[in-house]
């Protein structure tokens, strides 16, 4: 090791982590203090493909961190050592290429405030408390680095350093909006205007299944028709699913129709109903069912569900045909076979692997495509894009048109998302229902909650079911 680098294996530093049960649950050791504390980040992709004289420096170069002293760093407000853990030496060419976020200072503090209540707060459960200390540490990080960067930029903002992954997706070293909270990166942009495509996984997945078809001179009327189903009706199939199956889990609505819904999600990529993890882009994806529905009995509600069970088959069957169609071009066997992660050990190539290499290529031709038409400045999440101001109209209809001749199933979701507002009892309006909920909290002397989530006026029709939200609706 040198200067805190070293090589190290992602997939052995998971496998010999272990995995251990609590509370009849069980967790694997490595996600698990993954998700607490960033042990490192990761510098150069390892790859078996390299070359190097030194076998060791296949693995992946990464930055070791040391949070015990980043707490230190937080509290004294060290910038200059914490940014450059997160940057490295910054120099004029390096800054030239980072993407700048704009950061709601007001937000992020407002954010921050509600943590430390959250986090003084004794009786709450213990997956909870980590979970508003995860969020915390990402608020905080931001915030000295968005000080830092105010001489450089004359304004609050978090800089990312791009990287293409080999699965076409852009990712950002160190913290970023990407791998943030979703809560933290609401505080972080404040308010603001989301666009999403629907159901993309599933959307991008049928216009595949679809060419192919049309290639072979086949109609697809009739078929995939449990997908064609879940594009159109996916939130009232998720309410169904949740309802029938999700019967013995504790855990708030919200948080059993994210399971469901990332379950669905899993099966797209050929989720089994046991197994473990996959590295995709150098990160664990649990592609098990039981890792998602943890609840054995909600589980296996799940699975004998009949649309589950019809869905499951014509996943398997939509990935064998569309990957068959494409190996067989040999241009781009070739350029895949180049990926370590898409062949096994036995050197043969993983089919689901490659539904995702393609599912990600191809969304994130789509996102810039519609990126380049928002006529205002936006910025990517996969497959979200958010913006400060609202798209117009008419460049809103024209990204509708793009979408369309890419493939008449693709579609775009809008949400508004509000900032973080002050825990100050004199900033709440009477008229607002949300803060009308939060004063009641006050008045009760009671823990001070954040507001609806999703920032969603319309989602609750009066205060009486703000008060009916449990506290895990409060942070992600």
């Amino acid at each position: 090791m040198n200067d805190g680098y070293t090589y190290i294996s992602l997939k052995r530093l998971l496998d010999e982590s272990g995995e251990f049960n609590y509370k009849k649950k069980r967790y694997y050791i490595y996600n698990e203090f993954k998700d607490l504390y960033a042990f490192y980040y990761v510098v150069d992709k390892g790859s078996n493909l390299k070359y190097s004289k030194n076998t060791f420096e296949k693995n992946s170069k990464v930055k070791l961190m040391n949070h015990r002293h980043i707490d230190m760093l937080i509290d004294s407000n060290d910038t200059n050592e914490l940014v450059t853990m997160f940057y490295g030496d910054l120099t004029p060419e390096k800054l030239d290429e980072l993407l700048v976020v704009d950061v709601d200072m007001t937000s992020l503090n407002n954010f921050i405030g509600h943590c430390k209540v959250s986090l003084n707060d004794t009786t709450k459960s213990e997956d909870y408390t980590n979970k508003i200390r995860k969020n915390y540490y990402q608020a905080r990080y931001v915030k000295i680095i968005s000080e830092f960067f105010y001489s450089v930029y004359d304004k609050y903002c978090l800089p990312m350093i791009a990287e293409k992954s080999d699965y076409g997706r852009i990712y950002y070293k160190g913290i970023n909006i990407q791998n943030m909270g979703e809560e933290v990166r609401r505080a972080v942009i404040g308010d603001c205007h989301q666009y999403d495509l629907s159901a993309a996984v599933y959307a991008i997945k049928l216009m595949l299944a679809k060419d192919v078809l049309n290639d072979q001179g086949i109609s697809h009327i009739g078929q995939f028709t449990y997908t064609k189903d879940y594009i159109d009706r996916k939130k009232a199939i998720r309410k169904e699913l949740v309802d029938n199956c999700m019967t013995t889990t504790k855990a708030s609505y919200k948080e059993k129709s994210k399971y469901v819904k990332q379950a669905l999600t899993a099966i797209g990529f050929g989720a089994k109903l046991t197994g473990n993890s996959w590295l995709v882009d150098n990160e664990w994806q649990n592609s098990a069912i039981n890792e998602i529905i943890k609840n054995k009995t909600d589980r296996e509600q799940f699975i004998n569900n009949d649309f589950v069970k019809n869905f499951i088959k014509e996943q398997s069957d939509m990935t064998k045909l569309i990957v068959n169609h494409h190996l067989k071009d040999e241009e781009f066997l070739n350029k895949i076979t180049k990926i370590k992660s898409i062949i096994n050990n036995n050197g043969r190539i993983r089919k689901n692997q490659v539904m995702v290499y393609m599912f990600q290529h191809i969304e994130t031709m789509i996102m810039e495509t519609i990126k380049d038409l928002a006529g205002t400045n936006v910025y990517l999440v996969h497959d979200a894009m958010i913006s400060k101001e609202k798209i117009t109209n008419d460049n809103l209809l024209s990204i509708k048109l793009a979408l369309q001749n890419i493939g008449e199933d693709l579609s775009i979701e809008y949400e508004y998302k509000t900032k973080w507002t002050s825990v100050d009892p004199d900033q709440l309006d009477d008229d607002d229902p949300r803060d009308i909920y939060v004063r009641k909290q006050i008045e009760q002397n009671s823990k001070i909650k954040k507001f609806d989530v999703e920032g969603n006026y319309n989602s609750y029709e009066s205060t009486t079911q703000y008060q009916q939200l449990e506290e895990e609706d409060y942070y992600e």
